[in-house]
């Protein structure tokens, strides 16, 4: 029932929440290095942040290389590929998932754990820094037919 009821939560709040366009060329682009996000829409999340440092050599859950830039989320509320723009710090696609966000999950609140590359000197100091907070992001949906006009 609690499942239920945080799926269904979190379904009612990504469509009920505000959307709106965001057009950056020169501003933030991604850090995955992508083309830069125009004519998207981005619905608005609170959710809980953390972050880690991978081990070195290692994988993310989706087979891809842990030393690079990327959020660990339950697949369950983010699927793989999801794109989320966190303010100040870019967009980052989920790739990655853990024991913690699943159990945070169950209890109903959104979970992300963003990963910062072993190769950044101070990699763990960042991680440190952020420690847990919660913080106001954005799920970019794609919208190639959407249109500021209506």
């Amino acid at each position: 029932m609690k499942k239920l009821f945080l799926v269904i939560a979190i379904g009612i709040s990504l469509f009920a929440a505000r959307t709106f366009v965001f057009n950056h060329a020169n501003s933030a682009t991604s850090v995955t290095h992508k083309a830069p996000l125009q004519n998207v829409r981005f619905v608005k999340v609170r959710l809980l942040m953390t972050a880690y440092v991978p081990r070195k050599g290692r994988k993310t859950a989706t087979g891809g290389n842990a030393n690079h830039p990327g959020i660990a989320a339950a697949f369950h509320i983010f699927h793989p590929g999801t794109r989320i723009f966190l303010p100040g710090r870019g967009t980052f696609d989920v790739d990655d998932t853990g024991g913690a966000m699943r159990q945070d999950a169950k209890k109903g609140i959104i979970h992300i754990d963003l990963r910062i590359p072993r190769y950044h000197r101070d990699a763990y100091r960042r991680a440190m820094a952020i420690g847990k907070q919660w913080v106001d992001a954005y799920i970019v949906v794609p919208s190639t037919t959407f249109s500021p006009h209506g």
